[in-house]
């Protein structure tokens, strides 16, 4: 067996056994911590980016399903499921327009939605209660887009101004 290793103070006089070993302990545990302290973080996944709340990580070109509610003449617009009266979108973007006389109706109805300015060409009729899809979408960043009148199952909105779209 071999001796143990011989460590000096400052004095050069040898350390007890004792504080050799405390030292030893105190340097590993050192070690331990400081090795610790270097773990990497796992990067938390982009979420929903602050000016497009459907786009994850930022502005990508997508379809925004919009849904028209008659609401006895208060029209409402849902995207995502949620009353939305100026979803935003980006440019290349393009809409697709559904329509129902009450939230909770199971199929869709005629409707037709026009705007004044546009981020899309101006008209967007459905006679036959399918989904209308616009081209991409164009326009001012940050310019509101109202809808000058929207038609839902033949019946007219009361509010389309209160209803369209932000460019963003």
């Amino acid at each position: 067996m071999l001796p143990p290793p011989r460590i000096t103070s400052h004095g050069g006089s040898p350390m007890t056994s004792r504080r050799a070993r405390f030292a030893i302990a105190v340097v590993a545990l050192l070690l331990l911590v400081l090795t610790g302290c270097n773990k990497e973080q796992p990067q938390p996944s982009p979420g929903p980016s602050p000016d497009h709340p459907m786009k994850p990580g930022g502005p990508k070109i997508m379809n925004v399903q919009t849904l028209l509610v008659y609401n006895g003449g208060n029209c409402l617009q849902y995207v995502v499921g949620a009353a939305t009266p100026f979803p935003p979108i980006h440019a290349g973007d393009t809409v697709t327009w559904t329509a129902k006389n009450q939230f909770a109706d199971p199929g869709n109805v005629p409707f037709d939605v026009q705007f004044a300015a546009s981020p899309f060409p101006m008209d967007f009729p459905s006679p036959n209660a399918t989904p209308v899809t616009s081209g991409p979408a164009g326009g001012t960043a940050n310019a509101y887009y109202h809808y000058v009148s929207v038609t839902i199952n033949n019946q007219a909105c009361n509010n389309p101004d209160q209803l369209g779209f932000v460019m963003r």
